[in-house]
């Protein structure tokens, strides 16, 4: 009772200030679903709170409804958390099969989730005076910590940089200088030169992050002839096969995306095999649209 209480108080604290909470993946586009980011800090915070809120402020499935139509959709990985809603609002049982089938049915035919999603929230949410800020501003993080700890934002700021930044030598003049050890990634955002990612595995994660700031994604690895792997090591002195596996895991939400990314550079078999079945399964087993 007495956490209930606490939490309906910080809820009308931030109702007060806005008249309705924003769903999880709109305020915090830069956590991936699944993410420890929800299961600690500010993350976790506010997904308690928006629990709340639906079961308290919300009349039914038709209310959850109505109320996520008035924000942006949801990623596609928030699929089954949105049927879990459902059937919460809805008084049924959401480990039955044909009442997921029923609810998953209407997260699509609702539009409740979508492609593509967060990065257009994140860049919204992100913007100041009509920029992102730089990632030195933004963490203490080195650039290869940036990417193993922070890939889902760095991916995100790095494909503004590319698609909707437009001057990029203003931009990186109107950003404090980078310290030292970002300095290679504010020379490709300058020369557009990033050098070649693949040529040596074991410099790990720092030539994909200075390539993430010249070009705004990552080069398969496959292109260069690298083998396959079946477990990704996230360990920052794992080499950078794993580095792209990390940025893979964050940026992409949904099969479309990613499969639009294997269309420009086909995978060999190997590869195939190993992105379906061990890597990234999830891409491949989203329900259709």
């Amino acid at each position: 009772m007495e956490r209930t209480r606490r939490i309906e108080e910080r809820l009308n604290h931030r109702l007060a200030i806005s008249k309705e909470l924003e769903p999880p993946w709109v305020r915090f586009p830069g956590i991936e679903q699944g993410s420890i980011g929800w299961r600690m800090g500010a993350g976790e915070d506010w997904l308690v709170l928006f629990w709340h809120f639906v079961r308290t402020r919300l009349e039914g499935a038709s209310g959850l409804v109505g109320y996520l139509h008035r924000h942006p959709p949801a990623p596609r990985r928030w699929h089954d958390t949105l049927v879990d809603l459902l059937a919460s609002l809805d008084g049924v049982n959401g480990a039955d099969p044909h009442e997921r089938a029923r609810l998953s049915s209407v997260v699509h035919s609702e539009g409740l989730t979508g492609d593509d999603a967060a990065y257009p929230v994140f860049v919204r949410n992100e913007l100041h005076e009509g920029h992102l800020l730089a990632p030195w501003t933004r963490w203490d993080f080195a650039p290869a910590e940036a990417l193993r700890y922070a890939s889902r934002e760095l991916g995100f700021w790095a494909r503004w940089l590319a698609e909707g930044c437009g001057d990029r030598s203003r931009w990186l003049a109107a950003q404090p200088p980078a310290p030292t050890a970002w300095a290679p990634v504010s020379e490709a955002i300058s020369t557009g030169r990033a050098g070649d990612p693949w040529g040596d595995l074991t410099r790990g994660a720092l030539p994909l992050t200075v390539a993430l700031g010249g070009h705004g994604g990552l080069t398969p690895p496959w292109l260069s002839g690298h083998r396959a792997f079946a477990e990704i090591d996230w360990e920052l002195e794992a080499d950078s096969r794993h580095g792209w596996a990390w940025w893979v895991s964050s940026v992409f939400d949904d099969a479309a995306s990613f499969r639009a990314y294997l269309e420009r550079w086909p995978p060999p078999p190997s590869w195939d095999e190993a992105l379906r079945l061990e890597l990234f399964p999830w891409l491949f087993q989203q329900p259709a649209t």
